[in-house]
């Protein structure tokens, strides 16, 4: 039996001037290390390439030893002029040849019921989701006119899957919780499917290409069969007017 909690719906934000590549399965893959270069422009994240964790600074002691001769030199919480940070990166040479193609991910979640008709249940997206993907598509602007294509949920995993290319969901953790930084840290999920939870309205969902040379710092145009059949283009006005309509049989 299918499961109505497993719903996902794909978008994306695409210039009109790569609109018509982008409904013939054409899918832009951007270089990773392209998305840490423009964090200060207010588009990308420094953290792409990398999982960090944090410690408040008015609890925290750090205590550094040598090695050598057990010599010991603590600072205290009072000497820390901000929260401490540790971090791990991805090797230099593996992350300058992986390139990401993101999207979003309305899942059923986000959707409240609003209205009963007959057999029918109608429900409308919330007003934090609308909200988030409005911040989602600003976030994206870059001046000039851009389009949201909503994706056939089926076309879309299906096509992801035949390809070949790793694909998965954005996971979000609190840096200061350093345990579940230390679970992140040793897993076996890449660091490039994690991000800080500051992050957590853009839903993405991630598609890799990994190249056996430097990725383009342009990017690259890519052909993922079927991903665009059946797809829909609504502007962010419209976004309100995406509805799940759902049978219950007596």
């Amino acid at each position: 039996m299918f499961d109505i909690r497993n719903i996902a719906i794909p978008i994306r934000v695409t210039e009109n001037q790569y609109l018509k590549s982008s409904l013939k399965d054409t899918v832009h893959f951007g270089k990773l290390m392209y998305y840490t270069k423009i964090e200060g422009e207010g588009i990308g994240d420094d953290s792409e390439d990398r999982i960090f964790g944090k410690s408040k600074k008015d609890v925290t002691t750090i205590t550094i030893k040598d090695p050598k001769n057990g010599q010991e030199w603590i600072i205290s919480s009072k000497d820390l002029t901000q929260d401490p940070k540790i971090e791990f990166k991805l090797n230099d040479e593996i992350k300058e040849k992986i390139g990401v193609a993101c999207f979003s991910l309305i899942t059923f979640e986000d959707f409240e019921l609003y209205s009963t008709s007959d057999n029918q249940k109608h429900f409308r997206l919330k007003a934090k989701a609308l909200d988030d993907i409005k911040k989602y598509i600003q976030e994206k602007f870059t001046g000039n006119k851009c389009s949201l294509i909503v994706y056939n949920p089926s076309n879309f995993l299906n096509s992801i899957r035949n390809s070949g290319y790793e694909a998965n969901k954005i996971k979000y953790y609190d840096p200061y919780n350093l345990s579940r930084f230390f679970e992140n840290k040793d897993g076996d999920e890449p660091y490039y499917y994690f991000k800080p939870e500051s992050f957590k309205y853009q839903r993405e969902y991630r598609i890799v290409k990994i190249n056996k040379k430097d990725f383009p710092e342009n990017g690259e145009n890519v052909t993922v069969d079927g991903i665009s059949k059946d797809d829909t283009i609504i502007s962010e006005n419209q976004m309100n007017s995406i509805e799940i309509m759902i049978n219950v049989n007596n």
